[in-house]
């Protein structure tokens, strides 16, 4: 299968909506080097895989447990844009 249908949930303030967004599956052989530089860890070549696919397609990656809350189109008018991980306290 190389191309599909993926359901999509959005919960708003005030509704849950599903949509089904089309969904193309390019198959690649993960890199091997970046710059001449060799990648030996495997996550470290999914990384990569991401960012190149990126620059090749464009798009926004998001990992699975990012909970958006405001719309990401302010972010869409820049070449790229990369985010933060803030550390929250438990005290």
């Amino acid at each position: 299968m190389n191309a599909g249908i993926v359901c999509v949930r959005i919960v708003t303030a005030r509704d849950v909506v599903l949509l089904q967004v089309p969904l193309r599956i390019v198959h690649r052989d993960p890199p091997q080097s970046v710059h001449n530089q060799s990648i030996y860890h495997i996550y470290h070549r999914g990384d990569v895989a991401k960012l190149q696919i990126l620059l090749e397609f464009g798009g926004i990656y998001l990992d699975y447990d990012v909970i958006v809350v405001n719309s990401l189109d302010p972010l869409r008018r820049y070449d790229a844009t990369l985010g933060k991980s803030r550390l929250t306290s438990t005290v």
